[in-house]
């Protein structure tokens, strides 16, 4: 809906929040572990149904993101688990069945939820994002002396068309 980078500044957002909050005891790490995994996932799930908004894409773009997450954490857990917990690189590749399926489990779960609740939820977050759009175009409205004026496009968004260039004959579709 907002595309993949947005989705990526959410990410770092919600590991921060979460990171000095209820994971607290992970520290610096778990909010590294979380932007990494979760903002591989995002970017490359994100950019490709950004370009292909059906099922299939939906799918596809799901598919692609596990897979991105479980190379990403795979490689991710070699490099930084011994730094973090002082262990033999060893110890953790000796682990990495363990690793992958945690992280398979992980992202599995949160793409099935996503998938089922996204289109459901998605009218309640183009409702949310028309009305503050319409906020900001009544703000606008008064800041500017009634210089604009509202026109509903399909009812999907609202625009706003300047009086001069109506007067011009010309509509300037600003979205």
């Amino acid at each position: 809906m907002y595309g993949p980078f947005a989705g990526f500044i959410m990410t770092i957002v919600v590991a921060v929040i979460q990171g000095v909050t209820v994971s607290a005891g992970g520290g610096w790490i778990g909010i590294v572990m979380h932007i990494f995994a979760t903002g591989l996932y995002v970017i490359v799930a994100g950019t490709i149904y950004y370009f292909h908004r059906n099922i299939k894409g939906a799918l596809v773009a799901m598919a692609s993101g596990i897979a991105v997450w479980m190379i990403g954490m795979i490689l991710w857990n070699i490099l930084l688990t011994p730094l973090y917990m002082g262990v033999p690189r060893d110890a953790v590749i000796s682990l990495l069945g363990y690793i992958a399926a945690f992280n398979a489990i992980k992202v599995g779960a949160n793409s099935l939820a996503t998938l089922l609740l996204y289109k459901r939820l998605r009218h309640l977050f183009e409702f949310v994002a028309r009305k503050a759009a319409k906020s900001r175009i009544d703000k606008k409205k008064k800041s500017n002396n009634n210089d604009a004026i509202e026109v509903e496009d399909e009812g999907n968004a609202n625009h706003i068309i300047k009086d001069t260039n109506e007067e011009k004959g010309v509509e300037e579709d600003k979205a």
